[in-house]
Protein backbone atom coordinates (compact mmCIF):
# COMPACT_ATOMS: atom_id res chain seq x y z
CA UNK A 1 0.00 0.00 0.00
CA UNK A 2 1.14 3.36 -1.33
CA UNK A 3 0.40 6.98 0.30
CA UNK A 4 0.72 9.98 -1.47
CA UNK A 5 3.39 12.93 -0.51
CA UNK A 6 0.62 14.89 1.84
CA UNK A 7 -0.25 11.90 3.48
CA UNK A 8 3.61 10.93 4.22
CA UNK A 9 4.22 14.28 5.12
CA UNK A 10 1.22 14.85 7.77
CA UNK A 11 1.89 11.23 9.18
CA UNK A 12 5.73 10.73 9.42
CA UNK A 13 7.02 14.35 8.96
CA UNK A 14 6.19 15.18 13.00
CA UNK A 15 7.22 11.85 13.73
CA UNK A 16 10.68 12.20 12.71
CA UNK A 17 10.03 15.53 14.56
CA UNK A 18 9.51 13.96 17.81
CA UNK A 19 12.93 11.44 16.91
CA UNK A 20 15.06 14.41 15.91
CA UNK A 21 13.75 15.80 19.68
CA UNK A 22 14.18 12.90 21.55
CA UNK A 23 18.12 12.12 20.89
CA UNK A 24 18.73 15.57 21.28
CA UNK A 25 17.20 15.32 24.87
CA UNK A 26 19.10 12.36 25.27
CA UNK A 27 22.45 13.82 24.02
CA UNK A 28 22.12 16.67 26.46
CA UNK A 29 20.76 15.19 29.49
CA UNK A 30 22.75 11.90 29.47
CA UNK A 31 25.75 12.11 26.98
CA UNK A 32 24.11 9.42 24.54
CA UNK A 33 24.19 9.28 20.75
CA UNK A 34 27.13 10.86 19.75
CA UNK A 35 27.41 8.76 16.78
CA UNK A 36 25.50 10.29 13.99
CA UNK A 37 24.99 6.55 12.91
CA UNK A 38 23.50 5.76 16.11
CA UNK A 39 21.05 8.89 15.46
CA UNK A 40 20.41 7.55 11.96
CA UNK A 41 19.73 3.69 12.95
CA UNK A 42 16.89 4.73 15.92
CA UNK A 43 15.46 7.05 13.40
CA UNK A 44 15.08 4.42 10.97
CA UNK A 45 13.60 2.03 13.26
CA UNK A 46 10.93 4.17 14.24
CA UNK A 47 10.17 5.35 10.73
CA UNK A 48 10.42 1.32 9.66
CA UNK A 49 7.99 -0.15 12.10
CA UNK A 50 5.33 2.61 11.30
CA UNK A 51 6.12 2.04 7.87
CA UNK A 52 4.86 -1.83 8.05
CA UNK A 53 2.72 -0.76 10.75
CA UNK A 54 -0.11 -1.24 8.10
CA UNK A 55 0.49 -4.50 7.17
CA UNK A 56 -0.86 -5.50 10.80
CA UNK A 57 -3.80 -3.20 10.21
CA UNK A 58 -7.00 -3.67 11.71
CA UNK A 59 -8.70 -2.03 8.80
CA UNK A 60 -9.51 -5.14 5.43
CA UNK A 61 -11.57 -2.87 3.47
CA UNK A 62 -10.55 -3.09 0.00
CA UNK A 63 -9.47 -6.72 0.42
CA UNK A 64 -11.54 -9.40 -1.45
CA UNK A 65 -11.50 -13.61 0.01
CA UNK A 66 -12.71 -16.62 -2.62
CA UNK A 67 -13.40 -19.13 -0.15
CA UNK A 68 -14.16 -22.74 -0.92
CA UNK A 69 -14.74 -25.95 0.61
CA UNK A 70 -15.92 -29.64 0.66
CA UNK A 71 -17.04 -32.91 2.74
CA UNK A 72 -18.87 -36.07 1.71
CA UNK A 73 -22.18 -34.35 2.06
CA UNK A 74 -21.91 -31.10 0.48
CA UNK A 75 -19.61 -27.88 -1.12
CA UNK A 76 -19.80 -24.50 0.02
CA UNK A 77 -18.21 -21.64 -1.65
CA UNK A 78 -18.16 -18.31 0.71
CA UNK A 79 -17.05 -14.60 -0.87
CA UNK A 80 -16.09 -11.77 1.70
CA UNK A 81 -15.74 -8.32 -0.06
CA UNK A 82 -14.40 -5.98 3.07
CA UNK A 83 -16.57 -2.89 2.23
CA UNK A 84 -15.09 -0.41 5.47
CA UNK A 85 -13.73 -1.15 8.88
CA UNK A 86 -16.49 -2.58 9.97
CA UNK A 87 -18.64 -3.41 6.83
CA UNK A 88 -18.28 -6.96 4.68
CA UNK A 89 -20.18 -7.89 1.94
CA UNK A 90 -20.81 -11.91 1.73
CA UNK A 91 -22.15 -13.86 -0.57
CA UNK A 92 -22.78 -18.15 -0.25
CA UNK A 93 -23.90 -21.03 -1.56
CA UNK A 94 -24.11 -24.80 -0.09
CA UNK A 95 -24.64 -27.76 -2.32
CA UNK A 96 -25.59 -31.22 -1.47
CA UNK A 97 -22.97 -32.94 -3.76
CA UNK A 98 -25.19 -35.78 -4.84
CA UNK A 99 -28.57 -34.42 -6.01
CA UNK A 100 -26.64 -30.99 -6.61
CA UNK A 101 -29.49 -29.60 -5.05
CA UNK A 102 -28.85 -25.83 -3.64
CA UNK A 103 -29.21 -26.20 0.35
CA UNK A 104 -28.40 -22.60 1.16
CA UNK A 105 -27.72 -19.24 -0.60
CA UNK A 106 -26.87 -15.88 0.65
CA UNK A 107 -26.71 -12.95 -2.45
CA UNK A 108 -24.66 -9.62 -1.61
CA UNK A 109 -25.37 -9.64 2.49
CA UNK A 110 -23.92 -6.37 3.71
CA UNK A 111 -23.01 -7.34 7.77
CA UNK A 112 -20.49 -5.98 10.34
CA UNK A 113 -17.23 -8.05 11.10
CA UNK A 114 -14.90 -7.58 13.67
CA UNK A 115 -10.96 -8.30 14.39
CA UNK A 116 -10.61 -9.81 17.46
CA UNK A 117 -8.67 -12.89 19.55
CA UNK A 118 -10.48 -15.93 20.21
CA UNK A 119 -9.55 -19.67 20.66
CA UNK A 120 -5.44 -18.35 21.38
CA UNK A 121 -5.61 -16.84 17.76
CA UNK A 122 -6.44 -13.58 15.97
CA UNK A 123 -9.75 -13.77 14.49
CA UNK A 124 -12.09 -12.19 11.82
CA UNK A 125 -15.92 -12.34 13.41
CA UNK A 126 -18.38 -11.63 10.48
CA UNK A 127 -21.67 -10.92 12.92
CA UNK A 128 -23.70 -13.79 10.36
CA UNK A 129 -25.90 -15.14 13.62
CA UNK A 130 -29.24 -13.83 11.86
CA UNK A 131 -28.17 -15.42 8.45
CA UNK A 132 -26.92 -18.99 10.12
CA UNK A 133 -28.12 -19.41 13.76
CA UNK A 134 -26.92 -20.19 16.82
CA UNK A 135 -23.28 -18.89 15.80
CA UNK A 136 -21.11 -15.99 13.64
CA UNK A 137 -18.77 -16.63 11.34
CA UNK A 138 -15.17 -16.70 12.31
CA UNK A 139 -12.34 -16.64 9.74
CA UNK A 140 -8.99 -17.63 11.18
CA UNK A 141 -6.19 -15.26 10.05
CA UNK A 142 -3.38 -17.89 10.67
CA UNK A 143 -4.95 -20.27 7.79
CA UNK A 144 -7.67 -18.13 6.44
CA UNK A 145 -10.25 -21.34 7.35
CA UNK A 146 -13.87 -20.55 7.95
CA UNK A 147 -15.73 -21.95 10.75
CA UNK A 148 -18.35 -23.77 8.51
CA UNK A 149 -19.48 -27.11 8.02
CA UNK A 150 -16.54 -28.35 5.07
CA UNK A 151 -14.21 -25.57 6.66
CA UNK A 152 -13.09 -23.97 3.30
CA UNK A 153 -10.12 -22.32 3.12
CA UNK A 154 -9.91 -18.93 1.51
CA UNK A 155 -7.32 -17.15 -0.88
CA UNK A 156 -6.70 -13.10 -0.75
CA UNK A 157 -7.57 -12.47 -4.61
CA UNK A 158 -7.46 -9.20 -6.05
CA UNK A 159 -10.61 -9.57 -8.56
CA UNK A 160 -13.81 -9.14 -7.66
CA UNK A 161 -14.44 -13.12 -6.28
CA UNK A 162 -18.61 -12.68 -6.49
CA UNK A 163 -18.13 -13.30 -10.13
CA UNK A 164 -17.64 -16.83 -9.66
CA UNK A 165 -20.74 -17.37 -7.96
CA UNK A 166 -22.51 -17.03 -12.00
CA UNK A 167 -21.20 -20.60 -12.32
CA UNK A 168 -24.22 -21.93 -10.04
CA UNK A 169 -26.86 -19.52 -11.91
CA UNK A 170 -28.78 -22.58 -13.07
CA UNK A 171 -28.46 -24.37 -9.58
CA UNK A 172 -30.10 -22.02 -8.10
CA UNK A 173 -33.05 -21.14 -10.04
CA UNK A 174 -33.51 -24.93 -10.66
CA UNK A 175 -33.12 -24.96 -6.87
CA UNK A 176 -35.43 -22.19 -5.54
CA UNK A 177 -33.77 -21.91 -2.20
CA UNK A 178 -35.20 -19.70 0.35
CA UNK A 179 -33.13 -17.11 0.25
CA UNK A 180 -32.26 -15.39 3.86
CA UNK A 181 -33.39 -11.94 4.05
CA UNK A 182 -30.44 -9.14 5.94
CA UNK A 183 -31.77 -8.29 9.10
CA UNK A 184 -29.60 -5.44 9.88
Amino acid sequence: MTCSFEEWKTRFLPLYAQVRLLTNLFEIKLGLFHSDYVKKFIASFIISYFLCAPAISKDLSGNNLDCTGSNAMSYEHVAFKFLSKSKVKIKYIMIENQSKHVVEYWSDEVTKYKLEEKYGEDVITVFTKHLRPPLNTIIYRSDLQVSYPTYPICEIVDYDPFEKFEQYKELIEASEPKKKENKL
